[in-house]
């Protein structure tokens, strides 16, 4: 979990970005507008990214090149959640769960008639300007919040050049002529990946002695370029074009691509505080959103998404009945997400999903055993002009587990979960060019259900010299779905089909804390840490794609009274073990630096905080992105913030 001051200082512009230092987290990196995290090598449409608990509403999950609705500058602290435990939050959370946790709506009763924080930042890296104010207040029974946030940046600066050496080849055309229509490497920079992003937001909450109901309403906006590479723009060659003119109209149409991003939110939450019958609290979330995201090709709009959907969530927790604890709860979502313009590649598709789920604890002794179970109903209708029938999928998912505290401040978790995810929109109906990922699309509507056999084993010591945690975890995957290259061409794009293969992720995670000195005035750790995945497609033994390569992180970090100070090495191995027709990475070393110095004056608490980023100028190429081969990551860089608390 990311908090407080060392929130601050990682924050980003995007989320994945945000979380990309966290030891069994990557980021999709698709441009410096667009990084969603991946779990253990698994992202996409299989980890859920929630806001206070409730679904973005955003289209993020179908493809890379989609920008997540949330801003991390306001968050308060940002939760990772793996293993059994993301059975709460549904099907498409099978590799993890990500929870941005702002506030919007509060929460607790004000404490003053008015506080808050503003935060001024920049980075050198993109010539990052940003700033956020966020003020809190209320009275008596009555408690408000109202925030806004601006942020603006250039293109990327990097080490060396944008394109890799091996990218400057020509490319077949359709018809067997060669055309060397790739852009020419430019040094220094990845062009058209300049941010303009700003939002709003408003709330109130209403407190009673059992209870309180919430509001908030968000405004966000985002226009964000892609790097070139991301998106192939193919001519249409007419009748009577000849060579030369079909150049130009290639030169013509291959124009700069940018993601224009509007997105409208309301969330309603509410709890009942006090007991009642069998249950201790009860606790509601709602969303409803409007979504709209433009694929701007020059000034015209090469495919528009829009989606309105809406999402509830009510648990309710059981009162204590000896040692055993429990909640239970039931979900809803619903969104129509239509597909317009000349690449539009999905039609028209409404997905309705509910849910039941149900969580129990038993403490027996040193043991505490766990279960959980889950029940999932989903349809998925495109429309009847399309040519596809709606499909119908029921899951069942179930853990069981057991946290065994063998001795003071040890704790050995031992878990097996069983869980169906089902498939979505994308996957069942996508048939069309995809610019972001340069592809064909072809999705299957006979896929079914894709279930998963997970086993997880964790140690963790909570105090001592030494804390942290080591896992190991093995998840066995029957109809795992994911998109793999038939060889074939259409509109001049290779054809990528959604298939059905069993697959194995295996891997380890380490995380410890060595805590070198600890005093009243001063202290002093050594973070070290490492994560692996390895995944493999068990019908012909091949790697799954864009897996991360094994990582190793070392640290140390001082603090001491109003100052923190601290150094973060990852070394990333080479990534050898690619999929067909997927490009090798090299291994990179990320060096970064931190500082921070608080102090205050009057009422008001100042943050000053410095972070070099990439100080030795490695370039780096992430091997989960679908651009690592025209996008390297940032080169050295320092960003620097002004937060004040009042």
């Amino acid at each position: 979990m990311l908090t407080g001051q060392s929130l601050a200082a990682q924050q980003r512009g995007t989320l994945g970005a945000t979380l990309a230092g966290e030891v069994g987290v990557a980021a999709t990196d698709f441009g410096p507008g667009v990084s969603r995290p991946v779990i253990r090598g698994i992202g996409g449409d299989r980890v859920r990214v929630l806001e206070n608990g409730v679904g973005t509403l955003d289209v993020s999950n179908i493809s890379p090149d989609h920008g997540i609705g949330t801003e991390p500058l306001f968050a308060d602290r940002i939760e990772v959640v793996r293993g059994p435990a993301t059975l709460r939050y549904g099907s498409a959370a099978i590799g993890g769960v990500v929870n941005v946790l702002d506030g919007r709506v509060p929460t607790e009763r004000a404490t003053a008639a008015v506080s808050g924080r503003t935060e001024l930042r920049g980075n050198t890296a993109d010539e990052e300007r940003a700033g956020a104010l966020l003020l809190n207040g209320g009275a008596a029974n009555f408690a408000w919040q109202t925030r806004v946030f601006a942020r603006r940046t250039g293109d990327l600066h990097i080490p060396g050049t944008n394109l890799h050496q091996h990218d400057e080849t020509a490319h077949e055309h359709e018809e067997g002529e060669e055309h060397e229509h790739e852009a020419e490497p430019i040094f220094g920079r990845v062009p058209n990946t300049a941010i303009d992003s700003e939002g709003w937001s408003a709330g109130g909450t209403w407190f009673w002695r059992a209870g309180y109901l919430g509001a908030a309403f968000t405004a966000h906006n985002t226009l964000f370029g892609i790097p070139p590479g991301g998106h192939v723009h193919d001519p249409e060659e007419e009748e009577g074009h000849d060579e030369d003119e079909s150049h130009e109209e290639h030169d013509h149409t291959a124009e700069p691509v940018r993601s224009d991003l509007h997105q409208r939110r309301v969330d309603v939450r509410g709890a009942v505080t006090e007991p009642f019958g069998p249950f201790a609290r009860a606790d509601l979330e709602l969303a409803f959103a409007d979504y709209d995201h433009s694929e701007l090709e020059g000034d015209s709009v090469g495919t528009r998404f829009d989606q309105t959907g809406h999402e509830g969530r009510l648990e309710l927790t059981q009162q204590e009945c000896g040692n055993l604890t429990g909640a239970l709860g039931t979900q809803y979502q619903f969104t129509e997400l239509e597909a317009s313009g000349d690449k539009a590649y999905l039609p028209t598709v409404k997905t309705t999903n509910w849910a039941g789920f149900l969580f129990e604890e038993l403490v027996t002794g040193p043991v505490a055993w766990q279960a959980g179970a889950r029940y999932e109903h989903q349809r998925v209708a495109p429309v009847a002009s399309s040519g596809f029938a709606a499909r119908t999928f029921d899951g069942v998912s179930g853990s069981l587990g057991a946290v065994w505290s063998f001795a003071e401040n040890w704790g050995l978790t031992a878990s097996v979960a069983r869980t169906t995810r089902l498939p979505s929109a994308t996957e069942l109906f996508a048939d069309g060019p995809h610019a972001a990922t340069a592809a064909y699309e072809l999705g299957d509507p006979t896929l079914d259900r894709e279930r998963a056999t997970a086993v997880e084993l964790s140690l963790r010591r909570r105090a001592g010299f030494v804390t942290g945690v080591v896992t190991v975890f093995r998840s066995r995957f029957d109809d795992y779905i994911f998109e793999q290259p038939t060889g074939a061409t259409a509109d001049g794009l290779p054809v990528y089909a959604f298939v059905a293969r069993d697959a194995r992720f295996e891997g380890g995670e380490i995380e410890t804390w060595w805590h070198l000195h600890e005093g009243k005035a001063h202290a002093l750790d050594l973070r070290l840490g490492a994560d692996w995945v390895r995944a493999t497609q068990l019908d012909d033994d091949q790697p799954l794609p864009r897996i991360p390569p094994h990582r190793f992180l070392a640290g140390l970090h001082y603090r001491g009274g109003a100052l923190t100070a601290g150094i973060d090495v990852i070394r990333a191995s080479a990534q050898r073990r690619t999929a067909p027709g997927e490009e090798e990475t090299s291994g990179y070393t990320l060096v970064s630096a931190d500082l921070g110095y608080r102090f205050v004056v009057g009422r008001v608490e100042y943050l000053v905080f410095l972070r070099g980023t990439n100080l030795a100028d490695d370039e780096v190429r992430n091997h989960v992105s679908f651009l690592k081969e025209y996008a390297p990551l940032a080169g050295r860089s320092l960003s620097a913030g002004l937060r004040l608390t009042f």
